[in-house]
């Protein structure tokens, strides 16, 4: 009895033999019926579809399989709603895509791969190329994503300070934003900062229209707000005005601003530019709106009154230590008697009143907005 048992053990395990292989071989993503890859590359490539799945969310899966595609039932290898499958027989490869990876690979991505990894030079590299290739035009599609006109601003209104490049640490971002809150209340001024990592298809300039725009930045009826904006693919800055305070910070004055911040921006003192714009933007915020503290015009004025009284004073008393001198109307006095005689008398001009007026010259144009106020916006480079 035991011997006739030891005998059908010994046979089922003889009839199974050619199996076992092929399910030692078998991972969560690699189905390898043929026995084509060794077990150790049967892991790396279970280690590297894992990868792509926890950084694409899409699932990577390879099968080399013993019976023609057609007919294979997919469902006994995959088992989620995004993937992307290289199936191979003796004849043919076959990409298949479902959920989210549909989106991703057309027939000019598929044939791309097929071209450039079908003829590999063993199983291990001819799989690698697939999950590499399948890596790029998930990478490419989404960087094409990114690129699109919504995906390269916030999905909802940020606060006054942005900081999608990650340039500030928590404690700076914490002291920026207060400082920016403080002001705009302050002076009914939207203080805004706002970096992001790349402008897309737009300047500098229109991006930050389009972000002060979309998100309706500005407070008041013209919408008063002054904004550096900053991206570090292009590294690109623009400084923005609008409204009341728009009148008053043009494009002198952001160049100004710009030039306070540009070389702290380019070293990556970022925290110290950012606190520079904050307080020159403040400056001229204040002067346009209570009248900065030294006026210019205000100046020249004041210094001609003052010179003028100085002057008054100078010459009265001067005027007043000639008291020995007495006025003579008439010039008789100074006169020899006989003198002084006329043979020849002419009339000769000495002196001509010339009268010019300047010509006009055209100033720097601004963008008016509705309720009086103006737009500016300028930078460049760091």
């Amino acid at each position: 009895m035991k011997k006739s048992f030891f005998t059908i053990f010994v046979s089922l395990i003889l009839v199974f033999l050619p199996v076992i292989p092929s399910f030692a071989l078998n991972g969560e993503y690699i189905l390898d019926e043929v026995n084509s890859l060794e077990t150790d590359e049967i892991d790396k490539l279970n280690e590297i579809a894992g990868n792509y799945r926890s950084e694409y969310r899409i699932s990577f899966y390879y099968a080399y399989l013993s019976e023609k595609i057609d007919e294979f039932d997919l469902s006994e290898l995959v088992d989620e709603e995004d993937y992307v499958v290289f199936l191979e027989d003796d004849y043919n490869p076959l990409i298949v895509t479902g959920g989210e990876a549909d989106g991703f690979f057309g027939d000019s991505e598929k044939n791309r791969i097929y071209s450039v990894c079908f003829d590999a030079e063993t199983p291990f590299d001819k799989v690698m190329c697939f999950f590499e290739g399948a890596a790029s035009v998930l990478a490419n599609g989404l960087s094409e994503e990114k690129n699109d006109d919504n995906s390269l601003f916030p999905s909802s209104k940020p606060e006054r300070l942005y900081d999608e490049a990650g340039l500030l640490s928590d404690s700076e971002k914490k002291n920026i934003l207060e400082k920016l809150n403080s002001l705009s209340e302050q002076y009914g001024t939207d203080f805004i900062i706002a970096t992001v990592n790349t402008l897309g298809p737009y300047s500098g300039s229109d991006f930050a229209e389009e972000y002060f725009d979309r998100f309706e930045y500005g407070l008041g009826e013209t919408r008063n707000g002054v904004m550096l904006l900053i991206s570090m693919q292009e590294r690109d800055y623009r400084i923005l005005s609008n409204g009341i305070v728009g009148n008053h910070i043009d494009d002198d004055i952001i160049d100004e601003i710009g030039d306070a911040i540009v070389s702290d921006l380019s070293y990556g003192n970022y925290y110290k530019a950012f606190d520079e714009f904050i307080n020159k933007s403040e400056y001229h915020v204040n002067g346009a709106i209570n009248g900065y503290p030294f006026n210019y015009v205000s100046s020249i004025i004041i210094s001609i009154l003052i010179g003028f009284v100085v002057a008054l004073f100078a010459v009265g008393s001067m005027k007043s230590k000639l008291k020995t001198v007495k006025p003579v109307n008439e010039a008789n006095s100074y006169l020899r008697e006989g003198s002084l005689k006329l043979s020849r008398a002419n009339d000769r001009f000495l002196y001509a009143t010339v009268s010019r007026s300047a010509k006009s010259s055209s100033s720097r144009s601004s963008r008016s907005r509705s309720g009086g106020g103006s737009r500016h916006v300028g930078g460049g480079k760091f």
